[in-house]
């Protein structure tokens, strides 16, 4: 198996793990509506993450240079949803101090 095969059974990997925690969000939205906003950002931001990692299954023929582009936009991408579960936490934790 080479190192390009490896890394295209990787990336489908996590785009399946991604794909079950937007099941996941899709499913916590429901069960918590007084922060429903915030799911559904999250939801958007897996959403995103999934695109972006079967873009590297299914297209594996990139330039390099389109490549390393896709690469820096997943990273960049991957600070803005750490910046939002972050606001989510918050959010519940608030949420579940003004409930008590």
């Amino acid at each position: 198996m080479t190192v390009s095969q490896i890394g295209l059974l990787i990336a489908s990997l996590a785009a399946a793990v991604m794909f079950f925690c937007f099941m996941v969000v899709l499913d916590l939205r429901k069960r918590q509506p007084e922060v429903q906003v915030y799911w559904i950002r999250l939801a958007r931001w897996l959403g995103f993450f999934v695109v972006g990692y079967l873009m590297l299954v299914f297209l594996p023929t990139l330039p390099p240079e389109w490549m390393f582009f896709l690469i820096a936009v997943v990273f960049l991408l991957g600070s803005l949803f750490t910046l939002h579960i972050i606001r989510l936490l918050q959010a519940v934790i608030h949420e579940s101090f003004e409930h008590d």
